[in-house]
């Protein structure tokens, strides 16, 4: 017989331990990835502005392809989150290999759907053609290794799902500093290595996530985690119905991201109608406002991994409590960077540039859109309430039409009523506070707490 799989029963913990145990790592796990991002940026930049632009332009494309990867990611978090919770650890590596085995086939495909269909994307940004060559040379090296990046970010899940955030943090740490060590050597060449510039990039990130893989899969086998035949389980025998059923609950959280994504693109050209200060006024605004994102995302992660336990558990109203707990630390956060952005907003901005036309617009739109934030966390708070219990339409019923709203509310308040780039950052900031109102309602009509993902995967 097996051993027992091995997984930390978050319901056994006191809530604020529990939710630190989960969100802190998760949080630093964010901060690490974005010196992954910018250890790239560094080193692309080094081959000049153009090659920087199509590695910017080809991240839009990367950015919505990722999103995919929650298809099975987000079923792989909540059924190893509920089997914990339930003291189903055996059904663990089951639900880990049927998550796999769906997510390496959704890799393939959107990789080949992208590998068609990115020419017409990169002509929607109106790229010229070097750019639009260089962001091709970066993105293909990610489509054939999409498959494995799908894969990694299911092993994530179940790492979370069984109350552990550390490793994946570790894990991340390596990458960057593999990264680091090996994005100069590919992309200008040394020794018996050939200068593969924007093309060695991409190469070296998706050999980070190969040895991520592998790295991970080995500490699963010392725990348990991995899954063999036996006991009425075959490994090799396909359960179509169950695929179906993990496609359901991940595609609508997949779908709301990439679509985010995809309409930030039409957003964009409203954007940059008002000129380039503009453009880099709301892209210095998304550096500042990762900080609270990455707090809110943290315990959007820890909720839905002790909802999940605490469902699978039969503890409805304490799944409620570890939610309402999670938005109160994260509301802290939230506010000390909103009293911090009224006042400091163009001091944080010249931390990164010195052009005084974008400090100033730049610190228009984070004062508009950092209030939103006070209402707006809570989209993202409480879509981990959802997740970890299966009940994943609500949020994308939500976030896909309001953040759709934004462009013709951009255009009505920038253009129409004249109010220039200050409009489109209103309508950012409007749409905000609206699906977080919405979200909070839904989360109080409770049709969440209904939803045991296990009982229909028994």
């Amino acid at each position: 017989m097996p051993d027992r799989p091995k997984a930390v029963n978050l319901t056994e913990m006191s809530l604020n331990r529990a939710l630190m145990r989960m969100a802190l790592p998760t949080i630093g796990w964010m901060i690490i990835e974005s010196l992954f991002n910018i250890v790239d940026a560094f080193w692309v930049g080094k081959l000049g502005a153009q090659a920087f632009a199509s590695a910017s332009a080809a991240s839009f494309v990367l950015w919505m392809l990722f999103a995919f990867s929650d298809i099975a990611a987000v079923s792989a978090n909540a059924l190893t989150a509920q089997s914990v919770g339930a003291g189903r650890f055996e059904d663990v590596p089951q639900h880990f290999w049927r998550c796999a085995q769906v997510t390496i086939p959704t890799g393939l495909f959107f990789g080949l759907v992208f590998y068609l269909f990115s020419p017409t994307l990169f002509s929607w940004l109106g790229l010229e053609k070097p750019v639009s060559d260089g962001a091709w040379e970066y993105l293909l090296p990610w489509l054939l290794g999409l498959p494995l990046v799908f894969f990694v970010a299911v092993i994530i899940a179940v790492f979370r799902g069984s109350g552990d955030a550390r490793t994946p943090m570790l894990l991340m740490f390596m990458m960057v500093v593999l990264n680091a060590l090996l994005d100069p050597v590919f992309i200008f060449g040394m020794g018996p290595f050939p200068a593969l510039g924007l093309a060695g990039a991409a190469w070296v990130s998706v050999f980070c996530h190969l040895v991520l893989l592998v790295c991970a899969l080995a500490v699963m086998k010392r725990r348990h985690l991995l899954p063999c035949s036996g006991g009425g389980f075959s490994m090799f025998v396909p359960d179509f119905d169950y695929f179906r059923r993990i496609v359901f609950t991940g595609l609508p959280v997949a779908l709301n991201g990439a679509f985010f994504s995809l309409i930030y693109i039409g957003l964009t050209g409203v954007i940059s109608s008002f000129g380039s200060v503009a453009v880099a006024a709301v892209g210095m605004g998304h550096r500042i406002e990762s900080f609270p994102w990455f707090f809110c995302y943290g315990f959007s992660i820890a909720a839905a991994s002790m909802v999940g336990q605490y469902i699978g558990a039969g503890r409805i109203q304490d799944a409620v409590g570890a939610v309402w707990r999670a938005a109160v630390i994260a509301s802290v956060f939230v506010a000390v960077f909103i009293v911090a952005i009224l006042f400091f907003a163009e001091e944080a901005v010249g931390i990164f540039i010195n052009d005084p036309s974008v400090i100033a617009e730049s610190g228009v739109y984070l004062r508009i859109v950092a209030v939103s934030w006070a209402v707006g966390m809570f989209e993202i708070v409480l879509s981990g309430a959802f997740s970890g219990s299966g009940h994943t339409l609500p949020p994308m019923l939500v976030g896909i039409p309001l953040t759709a709203l934004r462009i013709p509310v951009a255009y009505i308040l920038a253009v129409t009523l004249g109010w220039g780039a200050a409009g489109v950052w209103f309508a950012i900031g409007i749409t905000s506070v609206a699906k977080g109102a919405l979200m909070l309602v839904l989360f109080l009509k409770g049709g969440w707490k209904k939803s045991r993902l296990i009982k229909s995967f028994a």
